[in-house]
């Protein structure tokens, strides 16, 4: 049990520490990352993910009403999921922008998982 709870604490961490926040243009997304926007068009508070962790629990508490666009920069697609386990949106594909994400579909996000390839 301590064991995964620190393993969660570390991955929360390394999410933290990449977190970029702003209201117009957000910075790129980063090399080996999946981005997640609060704003469409990959604007406003962005949050990076990495593979070191499979998946994780959203939404991140920058972002309290989900995600409404995407960009993956890694070399992996990514899934998100809702309460339910239904695919909420399927296969992000490397290198794909996904711009204009619902607002409801955005506050039904609750977990995010890359599958290797």
């Amino acid at each position: 049990m301590i064991k995964k709870t620190m393993a969660a604490a570390a991955a929360a961490f390394a999410v933290a520490a990449l977190i970029t926040p702003g209201s117009a243009s957000a910075a790129p997304c980063p090399n080996a990352r999946l981005c997640l926007y609060a704003g469409a068009n990959l604007n406003g508070t962005k949050v990076a993910y990495g593979t070191a962790t499979r998946c994780y629990a959203l939404p991140h508490s920058s972002q309290p009403n989900g995600a409404r666009s995407i960009h993956n920069t890694t070399s992996v697609p990514w899934e998100i999921y809702n309460a339910n386990g239904r695919l909420l949106i399927p296969a992000i594909n490397p290198g794909q922008r996904v711009t204009g994400i619902a607002a409801s579909t955005a506050r039904a996000m609750r977990e995010l998982c890359y599958y290797p390839n």
